[in-house]
């Protein structure tokens, strides 16, 4: 069965796996229940930002704790989905603010649309931040300055 494991977790993915009962039986186990905090290691992160050269985005830790990031000049689009209380504030916060940490004023500039006006209060007077919109109208005019240089 070890031989074959690979298949195995091609097919269910990394956080499944089986448990032998008997010469016979195996129960497949899913582990994705997250613990309730897992602890951020910007150290990590920065080796895996160096890795990339580009636009990294820290996607979070597999299994065994290694750092998992991706260049995001590369894969240019980004999907934050889930239920309320899952977590995609958080993910966000953690992307722009390991950004923020690795990126000079001068190699990053935020334009950030916050419709829920909830969000992005606490970046306003951070340096990479250019501007902050929060109705549709403002967002829209944003959008229009940044894609035609006018900002």
């Amino acid at each position: 069965m070890e031989k074959k494991e690979f298949v195995f977790k091609q097919l269910f993915g990394e956080n499944a796996r089986l448990v032998k009962n008997s010469e016979l039986y195996y129960t497949m186990i899913v582990d994705n229940a997250l613990p309730y905090m897992i602890p951020y290691d910007f150290v990590s992160v920065i080796k895996e930002f160096k890795r990339i050269n580009g636009l990294p985005v820290f996607a979070g830790f597999n299994r065994e704790r290694k750092a998992i990031a991706y260049d995001m000049k590369m894969k240019p689009h980004l999907g934050v989905v889930g239920t309320t209380g899952f977590g995609k504030s958080s993910f966000l916060s953690v992307l722009l603010c390991s950004w923020l940490q690795y990126f000079s004023p001068d190699d990053l500039e935020l334009y950030m649309g916050d419709l829920k006006k909830v969000e992005f209060w606490g970046y306003s007077n951070i340096p990479h931040v250019k501007q902050i919109a929060i109705s549709r109208s403002d967002v829209l005019r944003m959008l229009q300055k940044v894609f035609t240089n006018e900002s």
